[in-house]
């Protein structure tokens, strides 16, 4: 059961949970079972802010009654991300509802994979996919040179590249306004979001109270697009990385993904990508609600995508 310092409630502040895990409060269900009237002597808060994350945790760990048409509905617009590996990887795909993140160093691939999947979706049907360019990173120079190899005539080259919409942005406020234009959910053929990167506009710091409202912003307004709109959402991300021991040089350190323990827990599948030799990448599954945490493919990058 999710542990209360990595939830994204913006009232439930690092010195707020650490009052409560001196009383033995550490998780969902803990703080759910505590009477309000504890809580209120624990934490010091208002009556109103305690119900407030009450309904917040019930809201995101409570469950939720689902359609059963509405699921195999949903089963059967899993997204084909036109690598075999990875869709197995994926357990056949990107699924409508999920979030998902492909974090990794700088060159290790996780652009590239965008613009393949991107290209081979809006090839393969007339879906829809908004691609957000925070850092200047998409080249429509390379998705032309994607289907230059596989042969596709000009005509399918402007539909494909009509059909991938693209905003480079710099600033926060940008990419909410992008996503809550998309929130109405009225064009049944957006299928994927993909931005690229997180890391560059967002710059969280436990004592920075507006940068974690603006994380809990976006990750409300991101599970909302996955889930109420039955969209696939993909964030790329970067890593950090320190070693324990200094003097030891060998020791290749700790490795997490950027952006700190309030986005830690949202995305449901988490990608980390490696570069090998030869345009090869090790991709390896770091979270995942489905296969064995570990689980790792290779692929390599070519001038027709990513195979």
């Amino acid at each position: 059961m999710a542990r209360l310092e990595t939830l994204s409630i913006f009232s439930l502040t690092p010195a707020i949970v650490k009052q409560l895990s001196n009383r033995k409060i550490l998780t969902v269900i803990d703080f759910i079972a505590e009477s309000t009237e504890n809580l209120l002597k624990i934490t010091g808060m208002a009556y109103k802010s305690i119900l407030e994350i009450r309904k917040e945790i019930v809201a995101a760990h409570g469950g939720k009654l689902e359609n059963t048409l509405e699921l195999l509905k949903r089963e059967e617009e899993i997204i084909s991300t036109g690598i075999p590996s990875f869709d197995d990887l994926l357990n056949g795909g990107l699924h409508p509802g999920e979030i998902y993140e492909f974090c990794g160093a700088s060159s290790t691939g996780k652009t590239s994979m965008c613009l393949s999947i991107s290209t081979d979706l809006a090839l393969n049907s007339d879906f829809v996919i908004h691609y957000v360019d925070t850092k200047r990173d998409f080249s429509s120079s390379r998705v032309q040179m994607i289907l230059d190899e596989k042969k596709i005539s000009n005509e399918e080259i402007a539909r494909v590249m009509n059909q991938i919409k693209l905003s480079r942005i710099h600033k926060l406020p940008e990419l909410f306004s992008i996503l809550h234009s998309l929130a109405p959910g009225k064009d049944d053929r957006v299928k994927l979001i993909i931005i690229d990167s997180l890391a560059s506009l967002v710059h969280v710091a436990p004592d920075n109270y507006e940068s974690l409202y603006s994380m809990n912003h976006l990750t409300s307004v991101c599970k909302y697009l996955a889930k109420e709109c039955s969209l696939s959402v993909i964030t790329i991300n970067s890593i950090t990385q320190w070693r324990d021991d200094l003097s030891n040089l060998e020791n290749s350190g700790v490795i997490k993904p950027m952006l700190g323990r309030y986005w830690r827990g949202i995305p449901g599948t988490r990608i980390y990508f490696e570069e090998m030799y030869n345009e090869r990448r090790k991709l390896t599954l770091w979270k995942s609600n489905v296969h064995p945490i570990g689980k790792s493919i290779d692929v390599k990058i070519i001038n027709s995508g990513i195979i």
